[in-house]
């Protein structure tokens, strides 16, 4: 006999004790398990089928108390929090119709549901292709950074568009306070002016820069223009006098007449011309409003 044969003998003599072994545990058990329904048909007082029965009888009453908590934990679960006297009440005053054709609506939304939920993931994959298609990340990147840019020029625009549009008009008004206030308040001043100056000068004008900008100028009897920057500081002031009666002027044109005070007129006047007295009498007197109460 070789020596493999030799082990593979060993080997089948250690399987059959091994069986052997748990042929003798079955029997052992099955001799307690005997032993045990016996002492249980014995204090049932009852043969052995009726104690079978009674065993499925356990096993069935044990399945249904395990059925029942499973119901009442899903009763619980779905119940909104409500006890299960209140579910039972709510069941018995319930209208099964009712309550089958409220089924069939819900069961018809929930399908709607789930189909727009379809049409919905569909248009999501579309979109991820045609993002992919784009480039990913980097192409929606600079999408973005170009749709920022353009909404920043975009407001850029609407800025300038409002600035320009406020300019506008209030360049229109500015015009038109012109053409309705400026030229006889101009004519009027230029009158004062050249009463106050002494026929110096004889009437204001405007003169236009090279920016079409206007500045007031006093204008001479040989037709010779003054700007404002070139007059001396008496004429300066009998310039600011003149336009200051003449706005006192024309507010009296459309309001009641008020006090008109006036305070060192003539402290830097030139010499000649009319006299101070003069020019008082002469300038005040055309106005509307009452005599000068304060005068030095």
């Amino acid at each position: 006999m070789t020596r493999s044969t030799q082990a593979t003998l060993g080997e089948k003599k250690a399987a059959i004790k091994g069986l052997q072994k748990k042929l003798e545990e079955c029997d052992k058990s099955r001799e307690a398990a005997q032993e045990i329904i016996l002492k249980l048909q014995q204090a049932a007082c009852v043969t052995l089928d009726a104690l079978r029965a009674a065993i499925r009888q356990s096993d069935l009453l044990r399945g249904l108390k395990d059925e029942q908590a499973s119901l009442r934990l899903t009763l619980e679960a779905d119940g909104d929090g409500l006890g299960i006297d209140t579910l039972v009440e709510e069941c018995r005053n319930s209208d099964l119709d009712q309550a089958a054709a409220r089924e069939q609506t819900l069961m018809q939304s929930l399908k709607g549901q789930r189909q727009r939920q379809l049409e919905a993931i569909q248009q999501r994959n579309d979109a991820a292709r045609v993002f992919e298609a784009l480039g990913g990340d980097a192409a929606a990147a600079k999408a973005a950074s170009d749709r920022q840019a353009a909404l920043a020029d975009m407001r850029d625009a609407s800025q300038y568009a409002r600035v320009r549009s406020a300019s506008l008009i209030l360049q229109w008004a500015i015009e038109r306070f012109r053409r309705e206030k400026q030229a006889p308040l101009l004519k009027r001043a230029g009158e004062l002016f050249s009463i106050l100056t002494g026929g110096s000068f004889e009437r204001l004008a405007l003169e236009y820069d090279e920016k079409d900008v206007p500045h007031l100028a006093g204008v001479r009897r040989d037709g010779s223009v003054v700007g404002v920057s070139g007059l001396s500081e008496g004429a300066a002031d009998q310039l600011f006098m003149a336009l200051r009666v003449a706005a006192v002027e024309e507010y009296l044109a459309h309001a009641g007449p008020v006090p008109f005070i006036a305070d060192d007129l003539f402290i830097n006047y030139d010499d000649g011309g009319c006299s101070p007295g003069c020019v008082a009498i002469r300038a005040v007197r055309q106005t509307r409003a009452p005599a000068p109460h304060g005068h030095r």
